[in-house]
């Protein structure tokens, strides 16, 4: 059961045989930032989350300016990007929280069971 106002984690991916991602999404099924690996199938995908939800204080934050008035978030394990933000923000403060929130959700989020299959290019690279 998904307590409200908790964030949950979904899985997705195009097609049953095609590479899995995650995306965290809060208590109003907003998206708050996404994996940014893809993987060959959902367990590999579930085994990477609960390690990040179990060495959450392991992860370096990081804040980047990502055009001319506009910053985005990545969480980083060494030179590797783990997570990063789902889009820009205006302000650095707001990029701050929004990042700040995103590690707290994670940590005691539920990693949903199905796969949302999808072909929308918002979540491709």
């Amino acid at each position: 059961m998904t307590v409200i106002g908790a964030g949950h984690v979904q899985l997705f991916a195009e097609t049953d045989h095609d590479v899995v991602r995650w995306r965290l999404l809060g208590g109003n099924n907003r998206e708050l930032g996404r994996g940014r690996e893809s993987f060959a199938d959902p367990e590999s995908c579930w085994l990477v989350i609960k390690q990040l939800q179990t060495d959450a204080d392991d992860v370096q934050p990081t804040i980047r300016r990502v055009g001319s008035h506009s910053w985005s978030w990545q969480l980083m394990r060494g030179d590797d990007v783990i997570a990063e933000s789902s889009h820009a923000y205006d302000r650095r403060i707001r990029c701050e929280q929004a990042m700040a929130h995103f590690a707290a959700q994670l940590r005691d989020a539920v990693i949903s069971p199905e796969i949302l299959l999808t072909h929308a290019r918002r979540w491709q690279r």
